[in-house]
């Protein structure tokens, strides 16, 4: 019997025979305690099996506060041997080889201090893809998925209603005495044909939101074959059809960015940019909200495009609460990332704003959101002309993702 079963087997009489056996065989392994104790190091003895491993490992973390003690350990464990959770079941007394005990304590005790469990295997599922981290970005959460997953909606409204692909229809002389009627479409037209269905990630940290989007829009057109009738390389390229580019402010956070949709084959436009000051502003197009004038004072900067989508999860914990966050978030996580201002609405201010000069007419913004932040940030869309504005909520009932369509 494991010792996390022989643990809750005994109950509360039980529990200091239990942490005694506990620790004799932690002794073996040479760990150390405080004077409290409190286990501060784990070593694995040699005899140490995946099963021992796992349940010190778990007995550790505990110690040490974290919550998801057990889910950790065995992650750790999954991330160091490759054994999978069919395999563990088969096999649990099998024996951990030397350079796997080694790496796997050294793991538990990182996690042990709190250092993330993403910062320590480097990765991060988002959206069912596998995404790089690091201590430059923060790390992707399922409540972002809400964001993802609406976008994802409006792409899909446009297929359907037949917007997209967009295409022009030019009239031209045959020669023969006749017209012929010339159909552009896709990556065939020039930006000022206003081609291709464009979003735009601002924020983008690891880029999970900006790739996601791109990828999943990939497979789903490869999916529901965009071209009827055709197939194989007949099809339509999806990037025909779609434009995804993506900004961040931090040049670490970019190039992370830039190597996961390199690692994941989506084809993302990056932009090293504090929200939209490097972003090339549209100019004389009919179809552009409003001009750079009205939002800037300065003269447009050059021939930019105009966006259908754009998106963000912004930083937006207020600054005197991040001092309150939990240490693996306070202390790993890139503060620029997390510090929305005063009172965590200083970001959106200025993307509601500046977003009016970047949307095509009927263009969307999608912004993700504090629990507690919905009603103030759809007063700001509201005020800036935006309609249809509402708040959606994520799987655990919280408000998480305001959006609204700007007409005007």
């Amino acid at each position: 019997m494991s010792l996390s079963k022989e643990f809750n087997r005994l109950g509360e009489s039980g529990k200091t025979e239990c942490r005694q056996e506990e620790l004799k065989i932690t002794d073996r392994g040479k760990a150390v305690e405080n004077p409290a104790g409190r286990i501060i190091r784990m070593n694995l003895p040699e005899e140490a099996s995946l099963s021992m491993a796992c349940t010190m490992a778990e007995h550790y973390l505990a110690s040490c506060q974290i919550e998801d003690a057990a889910v950790d350990a065995w992650y750790l464990l999954e991330y160091v041997t490759g054994v999978s959770r069919a395999m563990y079941l088969a096999d649990r007394d099998k024996k951990l080889s030397e350079e796997q005990r080694d790496a796997y304590a050294a793991l538990v005790n990182k996690r042990g201090a709190h250092i993330p469990l993403q910062h320590l295997t480097g990765e991060q599922e988002f959206m069912g893809l596998p995404f790089l981290v690091s201590e430059a970005v923060l790390i992707p959460r399922q409540d972002t998925e809400t964001l993802v997953e609406l976008a994802l909606d409006k792409i899909k409204a446009a297929l359907r209603s037949g917007v997209l692909p967009r295409e022009i229809h030019v009239e031209r002389d045959s020669g023969a005495g006749g017209d012929e009627t010339e159909v552009r479409r896709g990556s065939d037209l020039s930006p000022e044909e206003n081609d291709r269905y464009r979003v735009l990630d601002l924020c983008t940290g690891s880029g999970c939101i900006a790739v996601s989007i791109a990828k999943l829009c990939e497979q789903m057109w490869e999916k529901n074959s965009g071209n009827p009738g055709k197939s194989g390389k007949d099809q339509e390229p999806c990037k025909k059809w779609l434009e995804v580019c993506a900004s961040d402010l931090s040049e670490d956070a970019l190039a992370l960015a830039q190597e996961n949709a390199r690692r994941l084959g989506a084809d993302v436009r990056f932009f090293h940019s504090d929200l939209f000051a490097q972003i090339p502003m549209p100019v004389d197009c009919e179809n552009r909200s409003v001009s750079a004038d009205s939002l800037t004072g300065e003269k447009a900067r050059g021939a930019g495009v105009v966006f259908d989508l754009i998106v963000s999860n912004p930083p937006y914990i207020r600054t005197q609460v991040i001092e309150e966050l939990s240490e693996e978030v306070r202390l790993h996580e890139p503060r620029l990332a997390l510090d929305g201002g005063d009172d965590g609405l200083e970001f959106y201010r200025r993307i509601v704003c500046e977003s009016r000069g970047y949307l095509r007419l009927g263009g969307w913004l999608l912004l993700e959101i504090g629990y507690d932040q919905g009603e103030d940030v759809a007063d700001l869309l509201r005020q800036n002309g935006f309609s249809q504005v509402r708040v959606s909520k994520d799987l655990a009932g919280n408000d998480r993702v305001v959006e609204g369509v700007y007409y005007v």
